[in-house]
């Protein structure tokens, strides 16, 4: 198996898990405001969802982000995504969210990454990326691992706030 292949397996599998720990939430939930500093699950199901179209799209492979490529945000009504995502107000723009149109936008963009991996060229993704304190790194790195990271990592945050909440957090 080529090593594309793998990571995009990796990342489909990411992607699946969010979809199956996002299944059973109700809207209620979607938009709990927890106790102390974490978010909403849809203030952070949006942050990572808007972070990945962003930074593999706009950063890594300097195309348009799916959102204002497709008109997501007048249909979400989630910022535009060409901004850096804030978690941090505790969800005030997320009570706005459609979450239905929001589903169909995290499938296009999680579609948008699976392309890149399978079709970017060698060049495109060997392309150094400004990362801030991290120095330049490949393309390839916002790709594939922030994608990978973030979504898992994020993925695992809205599963223990499903577990506080009585719920099962993860699918397994």
């Amino acid at each position: 198996m080529e090593a594309r292949e793998i990571i995009r397996s990796q990342l489909q599998m990411t992607h699946r898990l969010l979809d199956q720990v996002l299944a059973d939430v109700t809207s209620e939930h979607l938009r709990a405001v927890p106790d102390g500093t974490i978010n909403p699950i849809v203030s952070i199901y949006a942050h990572l969802v808007t972070s990945e179209d962003r930074l593999v799209n706009l950063r890594a492979l300097e195309r348009p982000t799916v959102a204002a490529s497709g008109g997501w945000t007048a249909r979400t009504g989630i910022p535009d995504s060409t901004e850096p995502s804030q978690p941090a107000d505790k969800g005030a723009w997320c009570a706005k969210v459609n979450l239905e149109a929001f589903k169909e936008y995290a499938a296009a963009v999680f579609a948008a990454t699976d392309d890149a991996i399978a079709n970017a060229s060698d060049v495109a993704l060997a392309r150094e990326v400004e990362m801030g304190p991290m120095g330049n790194q490949p393309a390839f790195y916002y790709i594939y691992g922030i994608a990978l990271y973030h979504c898992s990592e994020h993925t695992g945050e809205i599963a223990a706030l499903k577990g506080v909440r009585g719920l099962k957090g993860l699918p397994f």
